[in-house]
């Protein structure tokens, strides 16, 4: 782990970032999608994820380019979309925030054109929200995180998992804006939705429990903060069964045909530390916009 000091835009206070490299997988987002297809973009943007797992994050980027010059000439929106949002989550990784936030935006101008990608839309406007919130960029953060929101009960989506990043991401929002009731609310919310990660290194409910038992330790309810806590460990051993039993564990991550990075700053990768104040652990990982059909 290493740890990565600067300064937000909103404030003087320092941050640190003491980050961890994981990642996580969702798979099947296209519905036409299937597992024999793979094409010249899917293969080259592979490249650069796998890269990027190894850490060669100037590698990962130019893999990742080659398969965005691919979906280009191949005049495929979607791919296009798809591999500026990867480059969102390299950029990340390196903390080039501004390039990062180029990147999801990029993804979004592309999948605004295209309703039927609905889902995609909206975890990059998710993603977009994590970003910001690594610069401190609360508001912003918080407008894009409804985006998202909004996306999924217009089109009456159903991810549980993305559910619980949103809210769970929204209490941070809240968090570090000092709102520690609306915190508490989006962390239960969270909690109670019922997903499974797609990886033994994916966010799971265990790190929302840990969140929520957070809040309630700056809010100084301590009996409430240690019951989270022990709901936390307990759901995280649940999971790390889970994944004994069915044998999903990350050394057969590179099977799947396609893979999202979790950068620095992320809910399964990330404690942020502000000054005075209590860290808040897993916080803000890219949700992967899978595959390309």
């Amino acid at each position: 782990m290493k740890t990565i000091r600067f300064r937000t835009r909103l404030r003087g206070d320092a941050v640190r970032f003491t980050t961890l490299i994981t990642l996580t997988t969702l798979i099947g987002i296209a519905s036409e999608f299937t597992f024999g297809q793979v094409n010249e973009d899917d293969r080259l943007r592979q490249i650069g994820l796998n890269e990027y797992l190894m850490g060669h994050y100037s590698q990962a980027e130019t893999w990742i380019l080659s398969a965005l010059e691919s979906a280009r000439k191949s005049l495929n929106e979607y791919a296009v979309a798809v591999d500026y949002s990867a480059l969102g989550d390299v950029y990340q990784a390196e903390l080039r925030l501004t390039e990062a936030e180029e990147a999801y935006g990029k993804a979004i101008s592309t999948l605004r054109h295209q309703p039927e990608q609905a889902h995609a839309l909206a975890i990059v406007w998710r993603n977009l929200g994590a970003a910001l919130i690594a610069e401190g960029r609360f508001e912003e953060a918080l407008k894009d995180v409804n985006e998202a929101s909004k996306l999924i009960k217009h089109n009456k989506l159903k991810n549980p998992k993305l559910e619980a990043l949103i809210l769970n991401t929204r209490g941070l929002i809240y968090f570090y804006q000092g709102k520690t009731r609306n915190a508490e609310t989006s962390f239960i919310e969270a909690s109670r939705i019922e997903f499974v990660p797609d990886s033994a290194l994916d966010v799971d409910p265990g790190e929302i429990l840990n969140n929520l038992g957070r809040v309630y330790q700056e809010m100084r309810q301590y009996a409430k903060a240690e019951d989270a806590s022990k709901r936390s460990l307990e759901r995280k051993e649940r999971t790390a069964s889970h994944f004994e039993t069915a044998g999903r564990c990350s050394s057969q991550i590179s099977r799947l045909p396609y893979l999202d990075i979790v950068r620095g700053v992320s809910e399964t990768a990330s404690i942020l530390v502000w000054p005075k104040r209590n860290h808040l652990k897993k916080g803000l990982t890219p949700q992967p916009i899978l595959k390309v059909a």
